[in-house]
Formats: C-alpha cells, sequence, structure tokens
C-alpha cells in the first residue's frame, strides 16, 4: 500500500473517531440544548469532558418526576438493560416508598454506595454525583 493511500485511510479514520465521538457526547440532544448551562455544571471546575445526553418523553414532568425519584440498584432499577443493570427487572409502577429523595441522599448503583443526589429540584432536575473520592469514602463505610 502507497504512502498516501495509508495516510489517507489514517485520516478517514481518526476523522470518523471525532465525529463518533462529537455525538456520542450529545447523544439525543439538540444542538443548542448541548450548549445550553445545566444544573451542576458547576460541580467539576474544570473536566476532562463534557457529555450531555438525552431522550425525549411524551410526558409531562411531573409525570416523569416520580419514576426518576425511585431509581438504583435495589430500588425501580435504572429502567434500560435490566440483566445488566440489576440482573432482574425494572419496576413498572410508582412506589410510594421511594419518593422521598433530598440532596445528600445516596441513589445506589450496588449495595454498598452509588451516586450522592448533588441538585434537586422537584418536577425540574435531578443531578447525581461520584467521584473517585466519593466512591472511596462508600468503599470504607462498606468494609466497616
Amino acid at each position: 500500500m502507497s504512502a498516501l493511500k495509508t495516510a489517507l485511510i489514517s485520516a478517514g479514520v481518526v476523522t470518523a473517531g471525532a465525529v463518533t465521538r462529537q455525538w456520542w457526547r450529545r447523544w439525543g440532544v439538540d444542538p443548542v440544548e448541548a450548549r445550553m448551562a445545566l444544573p451542576g455544571d458547576d460541580l467539576v471546575a474544570e473536566p476532562e469532558a463534557v457529555d450531555t445526553r438525552g431522550i425525549t418523553i411524551a410526558a409531562a414532568p411531573h409525570e416523569i418526576w416520580p419514576w426518576l425519584v425511585q431509581m438504583g440498584y435495589g430500588r425501580a432499577g435504572w429502567y434500560s438493560y435490566d440483566t445488566i443493570d440489576m440482573n432482574r427487572p425494572s419496576v413498572d409502577r410508582i412506589v410510594p416508598e421511594w419518593q422521598s429523595l433530598t440532596v445528600g441522599d445516596v441513589v445506589p448503583t450496588h449495595p454498598s454506595g452509588g451516586f450522592v443526589v448533588k441538585v434537586l429540584e422537584p418536577g425540574r432536575c435531578l443531578v447525581l454525583y461520584n467521584d473517585t473520592a466519593t466512591l472511596a469514602a462508600q468503599e470504607a463505610e462498606a468494609a466497616e
């Protein structure tokens, strides 16, 4: 293969990778939405990457909110690929005992920890957060 062909193929692979990466980081989100400031953006001063993904649900926020606050391992699940996420089906109903969520609560991703609720505006936004320090603290607490 000539050097020119190799260079062209390499350039094509790099370009395809860059386009795919940008698409993945903004999957399901309108370009205008992808540039908007969102609640929780200030939690990480200098992020290495910014991903904003979304889906459109044909329902009002007050109809969706009860499903969001009950998410989590050992709770309602993630409404995703259940055999990967929970090894059992996500619930298909609103569970009253899982409707209370406040800033500082943990939305579990496994038996000994998960995401910390950082911002909560009922019916508007739910910001979940995790970092290596939080993970280490949760692991240490579980080991006690």
